[in-house]
């Protein structure tokens, strides 16, 4: 999230932080996502699969569809440049660090890890976007498509990766 406006004050970043935090947080539960960590002005979340075959994967994209269209209503005072990365599979969930220091409940795993290279790739496109790996190729909605964009060098992967766009519909 980058906010367009040009009062870069410390009192209305943290405002426009805060701002961002809550809407997302409301939108992640609703969808029954949860917020792993908050890092700057980026929230990390993951969504998980469920026995009674609750599709994870389009609630994080629905979500992130979400809170892009929340903060690109055209009703609101602050236009704000959202852009995200998503990524699916296998990850480890638990309480991980130090037992005498800091110690956070947190997930890891290789899907965390394109998912934040993804997001940072999306930061530097010129429109904001949301770019997803190939794990997510495979879903259908009527709310969205996955559209496929470049080939690009992905840190820590020695192939290039396939990289695709959600796109509200």
């Amino acid at each position: 999230m980058r906010d367009r406006d040009s009062d870069k004050s410390p009192g209305n970043i943290v405002e426009l932080i805060n701002l961002f935090l809550d809407v997302s947080h409301a939108i992640c539960t609703q969808n029954g996502g949860v917020i792993d960590k908050i890092i700057g002005n980026t929230l990390m979340m993951f969504f998980r699969g469920s026995l009674s075959g609750d599709n994870h994967q389009l609630k994080a994209c629905n979500t992130a569809l979400q809170i892009m269209a929340a903060f690109a209503d055209e009703g609101s005072s602050r236009k704000f440049l959202f852009s995200g990365g998503m990524s699916s599979g296998n990850l480890v969930s638990g309480k991980i660090g130090s037992r005498t220091g800091k110690l956070d409940y947190t997930v890891i795993g290789d899907a965390a890890n394109m998912a934040a290279r993804l997001k940072s790739h999306a930061e530097h496109l010129e429109i904001p976007a949301v770019i997803c790996s190939d794990s997510l190729t495979s879903l259908r909605s009527d709310l969205m498509i996955i559209k496929p964009e470049a080939e690009i060098r992905i840190k820590g992967k020695i192939d290039r990766c396939r990289i695709y766009r959600l796109v509200p519909v």
